[in-house]
């Protein structure tokens, strides 16, 4: 039969544009991965001074919940009991 379809041909060759296709995409993932590190490191910095912050605030917080209960210990006592 004069209409039938040919088979799919694979060939054994590598072209030019092949090799740069793989260059590019290698490189694309070698510039992403760099991209993460870095946002990673970023994050982790970010982290470690948010947490030394968040601890001097909460003893800032400590001290001053402290004064105002000895505050109001002190006018407390003034007032006169019934």
């Amino acid at each position: 039969m004069p209409n039938e379809p040919k088979p799919p041909i694979i060939k054994r060759e590598i072209s030019v544009g092949d090799i740069i296709s793989l260059i590019v995409a290698i490189a694309a993932v070698v510039v992403a991965y760099g991209k993460l590190d870095t946002r990673i490191t970023v994050v982790e910095t970010t982290q470690i001074y948010q947490s030394k912050s968040n601890d001097t605030f909460q003893v800032d917080v400590k001290t001053a919940l402290k004064d105002i209960t000895d505050k109001i210990g002190a006018v407390a006592e003034r007032l006169p009991r019934k």
